[in-house]
């Protein structure tokens, strides 16, 4: 039986995570779409456009949730099928009170906030009329967590937001950014140049979204001279980085310095992190301005050795500030957060029971208005309260090129941590969005705690590739870009 969901629910996707048309033709989306925009950088964006502005109109809009890799950036493939639709199968949803925010993901963040605001506003005063007590509830993977927390510290002013899920979300940014608009997408040693896929680099660099995507904490060690520094943080040496335009890097750094801020409504937002996976954590920045991109940690800061998602690092999938509520730690890929079954599971139990809560009206779910709210305390003034992954579990980590090509035998690896050698471990792969159906695949883990998941060669294309310890279930779920 479903459950009443008398509250209205806004799912957000992240980068690439809304299907673009400019009148009758689609810009960003399957397929020949995708091979256009990557084909064409004008397709995405012209060199003067002034996405920056938000009265700035191309012509371009958005019209359903349908998440397409960003090559040499995010792997994320799908209309987020099984988050929307495990949704409808545990709570009453409809037109009224659940919303699939798709949105110009081009665009600032602060574009979108203000756009997702005029979004919710109407809806809930028409929610309101069917239950009085109605508020507002957003689940948000990756970029979107972004959208949903300047949407709560800028528009919420009424305080109508009483949780935000946000499912590997880079709130203080990804080193992954910064390879791709200093680098474009790698195949091992090959330059993007050189790939079919190497004009994203420069459509990416005409989009202020994936600069506020730039790492905010230290992360360059600056080797120029011939003996590495302390790390720094790009926005203080983003003149110095061959190909990055250092004044929207020191925008980046201003907006992210504000969203990360201390302020009250940190107390609404629930961070599920994704850990395991290699995941890129630190560059050395060498004389030319050239950029060398490691996934070994190397800024001193705390998490690193939790890896990530493989797009966002561990540490930066939380707020810099201290938190009410801890965050969740799933060993899971970026684009396993948003598509796999078990995380999705694991959502719907965290939503039914918040549900339960704010029925009670417990206060940290329904804070009232208080006239002079105090500002959270920094992590430095606060007890801890984020301990990391839970100690002693065994993990999955994959390890996945940008890109691989078609003219040679695709072999995937990755660690499993915890695992005896010898250890089963089974995978499928299958083109599309969905994990192939039937009986898996097997491989095992080797002395050293590794695997290998030989593929043969493989059409181009997208795929998803799922790995687990047992046969049942979709283990991680990952996206395999062949070219």
């Amino acid at each position: 039986m479903r459950r009443a969901f008398p509250h209205l629910l806004v799912l957000l996707p992240g980068l690439g995570g809304s299907a673009l048309r400019r009148g009758d033709e689609e810009i960003w989306g399957t397929g020949a779409a995708l091979a256009r925009a990557i084909a064409n950088p004008d397709r995405l964006a012209l060199p003067k456009a002034r996405l920056d502005d938000p009265e700035y109109d191309d012509g371009v809009e958005t019209y359903d949730l349908m998440a397409i890799p960003v090559p040499g950036f995010s792997r994320i493939l799908g209309p987020y099928q099984k988050l929307r639709s495990r949704l409808r199968r545990h709570f009453e949803l409809d037109d009224a009170n659940h919303l699939e925010f798709a949105y110009d993901w081009r665009r600032p963040v602060a574009v979108n906030s203000a756009r997702l605001a005029g979004a919710v506003a109407p809806r809930l005063r028409a929610l309101r009329e069917r239950f009085p007590a109605a508020g507002v509830i957003l689940v948000a993977h990756s970029m979107g967590g972004l959208v949903a927390l300047d949407y709560i510290r800028r528009h919420d002013i009424r305080r109508d937001c009483r949780r935000v899920y946000t499912l590997g979300t880079p709130f203080r940014g990804a080193v992954k950014a910064l390879d791709t608009l200093a680098n474009g997408p790698r195949l091992g040693p090959v330059p993007s140049e050189r790939l079919p896929l190497g004009h994203i680099r420069e459509a990416l660099h005409r989009l202020p979204s994936v600069y506020e995507l730039l790492p905010l904490y230290p992360v360059v060690t600056d080797a120029r001279n011939g003996s590495a520094r302390p790390a720094a943080r790009v926005a203080e040496l983003a003149g110095a980085i061959a190909g990055l335009d250092a004044g929207r890097a020191r925008a980046s750094r201003d907006f992210l310095l504000e969203l990360n801020a201390p302020h009250e409504r940190l107390s609404d937002v629930r961070p599920v992190i994704g850990y395991g996976q290699r995941t890129a954590q630190h560059a050395v920045l060498r004389p030319g301005g050239r950029l060398e991109v490691s996934k070994a940690a190397g800024s001193g800061l705390t998490g690193e050795d939790s890896g990530g998602d493989g797009t966002v690092p561990a540490v930066s999938a939380s707020p810099a500030v201290y938190q009410e509520v801890p965050p969740v730690y799933c060993n899971q890929t970026h684009n396993g957060l948003a598509h796999g079954g078990d995380q999705v599971d694991e959502l719907i139990r965290m939503l039914g029971y918040d549900l339960s809560r704010l029925a009670r009206r417990r206060p940290v779910l329904f804070p009232g208005r208080p006239d002079a709210p105090a500002p959270a305390p920094s992590r430095a003034e606060a007890e801890p309260d984020d301990f990391g992954p839970p100690p002693g579990e065994r993990v999955l980590g994959l390890d996945l090129a940008d890109a691989y090509l078609a003219v040679e035998p695709v072999t995937v690896t990755g660690r499993a941590e915890g695992f005896e050698a010898g250890d089963t471990l089974w995978f499928r792969f299958a083109a599309g969005s969905a994990p192939a159906s039937g009986d898996p695949a097997t491989t095992v883990v080797e002395d050293d705690g590794s695997f290998a998941i030989p593929l043969g060669l493989v059409q181009p294309g997208l795929y998803t590739l799922s790995v687990a310890a047992s046969p049942r279930g979709d283990g991680l779920l990952d996206v395999v870009h062949v070219s």
